[in-house]
């Protein structure tokens, strides 16, 4: 017999039903933003009374995350969570697989056709993500310079193969490196995204009512002040705050802490089942989160020095507000058009911020 649960009249006014919507209901959280189920010392009283099976779903499974493709089952963690962001970027062995076999009868494994050269583009992702010979900008740049060539041939894997075959000797020639080198630096503009990203965020979680959201914006809005404060509005010394930030806190805390940028792009790598659907357009997402995360970081640095918990604040609350909808790409395509840049080759142009 099912235990009735003590929370049964709470709930009823915890529990808001939303019909129409995917999730059946929604939490009603308190003024600061915390779940009214939780104790005095921050502990859930659901599980407390009744253990995990009565959890929701979310509940129950969060920050851990779940994707079938074809007959496997991968298992990982959202970087939502201040703690996995600690974990994950930050252990030198967190990016180690265990693998299982589970035999279940009459278990019918979905479809999934990954492209033929996933392989390939993720060993020369790995093998230059390992090149220390070259700053992880230029790496990622020739990555994207690659994905952008292999996207814009027929997709015919005759022709893909014969692209990836040129192109990977251009990178082994040092050809592609080339262009990296002549670029020119793109502080300002990625002053500006960064800001504006932030302000996006922040206003996001004012309008949608996050309330923990908007207390993690509200901490780094702060702790960047500390950083761009006698800038004011003036874009060329937020600029030079930036390049500052990069040039000396930044780069020290990755030193310190070199699994961080490493784990990341794996992570993402993985979590994005990168590169099965239109590589080049994922892998400039994942550029555009390292742009921002990076430039935070930075601006934060500019005016202190970098702690671990400066990185897990940023990260989470990046990825909580990603997770939750907010329009960050918006920003994106917002800045592409106001430079009138190729929206292919902005994030590319926007790693060399130094």
């Amino acid at each position: 017999m099912t235990q009735k649960s003590i929370f049964r009249n709470e709930a009823k006014e915890i529990f808001v039903r939303t019909p129409g919507q995917k999730t059946y209901a929604s939490i009603k959280l308190d003024e600061q933003g915390f779940c009214s189920l939780r104790d005095e010392n921050g502990l859930c009283r659901v599980h407390k009374e009744h253990g995990p099976d009565r959890l929701s779903i979310i509940c129950r499974t969060y920050p851990r995350l779940t994707h079938v493709r074809g007959n496997q089952i991968q298992r990982s963690l959202t970087l939502s969570c201040p703690e996995v962001a600690r974990k994950v970027l930050l252990d030198p062995e967190a990016m180690q697989f265990e693998f299982a076999t589970e035999l279940k009868k009459g278990y019918i494994a979905p479809t999934y056709n990954p492209p033929w050269y996933l392989d390939l583009i993720r060993d020369l992702f790995l093998q230059l993500l390992g090149d220390e010979s070259m700053s992880l900008d230029k790496r990622l740049f020739i990555i994207g310079m690659v994905l952008n060539r292999l996207e814009s041939v027929e997709q015919d894997q005759e022709a893909q193969q014969a692209a990836l075959a040129q192109i990977i000797d251009e990178v082994v020639s040092g050809d592609i490196g080339i262009y990296f080198d002549t670029m020119p630096t793109t502080t300002g503009f990625n002053v500006d995204f960064i800001l504006k990203s932030l302000n996006a965020q922040f206003a996001w979680s004012i309008l949608r009512d996050k309330a923990q959201t908007h207390r993690r914006s509200e901490q780094l809005r702060e702790r960047i002040q500390n950083g761009v404060s006698d800038a004011g509005d003036d874009l060329a010394l937020q600029a030079l705050c930036l390049q500052t930030g990069l040039n000396t806190r930044y780069s020290a805390f990755m030193d310190k802490h070199p699994s961080v940028w490493a784990n990341f792009f794996v992570y993402q790598m993985y979590d994005t089942d990168f590169p099965s659907d239109t590589p080049a357009t994922q892998f400039r997402k994942i550029l555009m989160d390292y742009v921002y995360l990076r430039g935070v970081l930075a601006l934060i640095g500019a005016g202190k020095e970098l702690g671990i918990d400066d990185m897990s604040l940023v990260f989470s609350t990046y990825y909580r507000s990603r997770q939750h909808g907010s329009r960050i790409d918006d920003i994106y395509q917002g800045l592409a058009n106001k430079l009138e840049v190729n929206e292919a080759m902005l994030p590319l142009l926007l790693l060399k911020a130094v």
